[in-house]
């Protein structure tokens, strides 16, 4: 019995025994990230690390000697990339890797990427806990190189090959065991999380209700298994684009009264409304919108929020029918451009990001993918344009050579550039009014003020940009709304502990939510469009103080368009007397928006 008892120890033993290097080193660099990213629940993911390295090395046992050395270097280079990118980004982007950076990086052509690469890795940014990982890689190289070439004599060498004695194997057996069974059952709880929403979820809604399953003890507890998740949320888009091909042929429009003849919408990007002068900025980065604001033509909303802070996400949800709340995935509702080219109205879609082309622009199983896909492209667009433009003011140019001013019925969508960023990049020179040195800020440096001057002088030359639109259809019978598709940071979070430009995956504060998610928002009437209809200005001078998220941009396009479909819902169309002006605002489908800080609260 006792030689049996023995047996069985040094069996348990032999995955560890086999690669005892590499669980050190993972079994390190697992408690890095542990340490560095985890938001809760540290001590159960030491645990479960101890439990997946083991299994882990109990695979790699079974494999050929001659074929382990080259599967642990394989996933040595894996767990090590993996580990960097996820600190970095945790760091930088306040969210390590998940589905929307992954769909980010999709979704990003080599313009954005280099320009991001340039705006986020920084000194500051690199160092960071980044160096933590670094190091200990750096020793691991270290310590692979002593044991492969240090001197066989040396006390040092022979510490690196250490072995554990045969006879104490077994009893290190059986506490691997015990320790196995432990961890084991610590970890089910998790295990069955990760299980439902990296294996089991088949769509959006089932991912986001797995999600929930007991919260605030489960996790993404790897990088590895964040990518896993990552790449199983694009699997269950790339099905959902699949069914919105396969309904693009049934598209059904009851009527038209073609109430608007013209209808431009100008979809903005990264657009912080607390740097626009029309909502009370103190610099005056819209001066046009400003002077606008005073006249008739214009009614500036004071309460839209939009539902994201990913393009892509805003995108997937501003073109489909689909609200928030409904029972249905969004995949499984029109895209108003093909309602809109269904009735008869010509529908150009004139964009500086999303442009026809595979060799400038990355197709992906996202907003790329419902504006390119060419089954849906054509389902949707008379006419695009067909090139990238290093700002925004191209687009008038494509404008023109389209040919389109002379249609009767026709919907114009100019989707800019924007504040991107990098902001430098986003205006010409002479739109450099704003420096460093107009900033009274103590509290950012030198640099930190640079990136703030550039991204209002972005804002100053956006503002020069709508106003070139809008004066192109100034004589026409034309209604103009304007849109960003989201907000950005940028330097309003003062002494918050972290460069604040750009994005934030991982938003907890009220000041995140406001400078992410709350966005200007306006509608422009021409003269004659004014005069022609004068309900339609009246009721939406009516509802300029509504709550309003952009989730429903559709249903009001619908309404202005006079569109009547099985799909147009009255209560989520702020220009219908039936709007429920009390509808949950859910941003990222996770937290409440109500205006005033004391009703942002989690769900």
């Amino acid at each position: 019995m006792r030689s049996f008892l023995k047996r069985i120890g040094v069996w348990t033993y032999r995955p560890v025994k086999e690669n005892q290097w590499f669980f050190f080193w993972m079994f390190l660099l697992g408690m890095a990230c542990i340490l560095t990213i985890n938001r809760f629940g540290k001590h159960r993911a030491v645990f479960e690390l101890f439990i997946d390295l083991y299994l882990l090395c109990a695979v790699l046992s079974m494999l050929p000697r001659s074929l382990r050395k080259g599967v642990r270097g394989v996933l040595y280079v894996v767990f090590y990339a993996l580990a960097i990118v996820d600190v970095f980004c945790r760091y930088r982007l306040g969210s390590p890797i998940g589905p929307a950076l992954v769909q980010n990086v999709l979704f990003t052509n080599a313009r954005e990427a280099s320009e991001a690469l340039a705006t986020y890795v920084t000194w500051r940014s690199v160092c960071s806990p980044v160096l933590v990982v670094v190091a200990l890689l750096l020793l691991h190289v270290a310590s692979a190189l002593a044991r492969s070439f240090g001197s066989g004599h040396s006390r040092w060498h022979k510490a690196l090959r250490w072995r554990l004695p045969e006879h104490r194997q077994s009893a290190a057996g059986w506490g691997c065991l015990l320790m196995a069974v432990l961890c084991a059952l610590s970890s089910f709880t998790n295990k069955r999380f990760l299980y439902y929403n990296i294996i089991k979820a088949d769509t959006n809604l089932e991912s986001q209700y797995y999600l929930q399953l007991v919260p605030s003890t489960t996790e993404f507890y790897l990088p590895v298994y964040r990518l896993m998740h990552a790449l199983n949320v694009v699997r269950i888009s790339q099905n959902e684009l699949r069914t919105l091909v396969a309904r693009a042929d049934r598209v059904q429009v009851d009527s038209c009264s073609y109430r608007s003849p013209c209808i431009v919408f100008i979809i903005g990007e990264s657009y912080n409304r607390h740097h626009s002068a029309l909502y009370g900025y103190d610099k005056p980065t819209t001066p046009w919108q400003s002077a606008m604001a005073a006249d008739s033509a214009m009614t500036v909303f004071t309460d839209v929020v939009a539902p994201f802070h990913q393009t892509s996400e805003v995108f997937k949800l501003a073109f489909s029918l689909y609200g928030y709340g409904e029972k249905r995935a969004w995949a499984d509702y029109p895209l108003f451009t093909q309602l809109f080219l269904k009735a008869g109205y010509h529908v150009s879609f004139i964009t500086n990001q999303f442009v026809n082309d595979p060799s400038q622009d990355v197709w992906d199983f996202s907003a790329g993918n419902i504006i390119n896909e060419p089954v849906l492209s054509q389902s949707q667009f008379s006419d695009r344009n067909a090139a990238l433009h290093t700002y925004d003011e191209g687009l008038l140019a494509d404008y023109d050579s389209l040919g389109v001013k002379g249609y009767e019925h026709q919907l114009v969508i100019f989707h800019l550039l924007g504040q991107h960023v990098a902001y430098a990049d986003r205006y010409p020179t002479a739109y450099s009014r704003f420096h460093a040195d107009d900033y009274n800020r103590p509290d950012l440096t030198d640099a930190d003020r640079q990136v703030l001057a550039e991204y209002d002088n972005a804002t100053l030359y956006n503002d020069e940009v709508v106003r070139r639109i809008v004066e192109l259809f100034r004589d026409d019978e034309a209604v103009v709304i304007y849109m960003p598709d989201h907000g950005e940071l940028c330097f309003d979070m003062a002494n918050e502990g972290r460069e604040a430009f750009g994005r934030s995956f991982d938003v907890k504060t009220e000041s995140e939510i406001r400078q992410q998610f709350e966005i200007p928002f306006w509608i422009w009437m021409s003269d004659r469009y004014r005069q022609r209809h004068p309900d339609v200005y009246e009721r939406v001078k009516a509802v300029r103080d509504v709550p309003f998220m952009t989730d429903n941009i559709d249903q009001m396009l619908l309404s202005l368009a006079g569109i009547a479909s099985a799909d147009y819902r009255p209560d989520c169309d702020p220009l219908s007397p039936l709007y429920d002006a009390g509808r949950p605002r859910m941003l990222m489908g996770q937290i409440r928006y109500e205006r005033g800080a004391a009703a942002i609260a989690p769900q």
